[in-house]
């Protein structure tokens, strides 16, 4: 039986936190990526880790795996095994967490998402997307559409389409548009880490929001209905 002692580290805590918002349930395989679907199969996310997974490993619940790893303080050390995986406190305290079994986890399909150019392209900055979450909550607007007019910067509008005279909220975007476009989301299937990222829209719909450094990818899938290219 494989089994190897590591201790998670902070940005990988962080994103297990961000894909517990997605799905609640995880399969950890092998290697240094981890990858989660939406159950509704409107995004899919993949990340890069520092860590190396030793082992295939199912967690149906990952918000309480999550909250068990810090009951006692941050676990010192995690022993994985595709059965258990065993958490161990500064004060020799442990926890010896039952695994899930592998069919009871919605998995993303094994073959990757083919990359593809963009109709559209432009960068959601770290700023604009907290601004497009909070304008979201506090004004209850439940989508954004990314508008592009050929010669002028793109921009962020929030807006309810259930309710044409409702508020509305806008952020400029640093990129000028060659296109003409609004593309639009349900703001709560922009489960996004706080980073800014490279964005790339299909005209079939399909958005891919990667961060510079390739280490946080997520592919959405837009209001297909509602949005329009010229």
């Amino acid at each position: 039986l494989k089994v190897r002692k590591m201790k998670l580290s902070d940005q990988t805590i962080s994103i297990l936190k961000n894909y517990s918002t997605i799905n609640e349930s995880l399969l950890f395989t092998e290697g240094n990526r981890l990858r989660t679907i939406a159950k509704n199969k409107s995004l899919l996310a993949s990340a890069k880790i520092e860590e190396t997974i030793p082992v295939k490993f199912a967690i149906y619940n990952l918000n309480q795996f999550l909250s068990a790893m810090t009951m006692y303080g941050q676990a010192l050390s995690l022993d994985f095994s595709d059965k258990s995986v065993k958490m161990t406190f500064t004060d020799s305290r442990t926890i010896n967490y039952t695994c899930a079994d592998e069919s009871l986890v919605i998995t993303p399909p094994d073959k990757e998402i083919a990359d593809f150019e963009g109709d559209v392209s432009f960068v959601l900055t770290n700023e604009s997307l907290d601004s497009i979450k909070k304008a979201s909550a506090t004004l209850g607007l439940p989508e954004v559409v990314f508008v592009g007019k050929p010669g002028e910067k793109f921009k962020a509008r929030l807006i309810d389409l259930g309710n044409p005279s409702s508020s509305s909220m806008e952020v400029e975007l640093p990129e000028v548009s060659n296109v003409s476009c609004e593309v639009v989301y349900k703001v709560e299937v922009l489960k996004l880490m706080s980073n800014s990222y490279t964005v790339n829209i299909s005209k079939q719909g399909i958005g891919k929001f990667q961060t510079g450094d390739g280490s946080l990818t997520y592919h959405i899938t837009s209001e297909k209905q509602h949005t329009k290219f010229e």
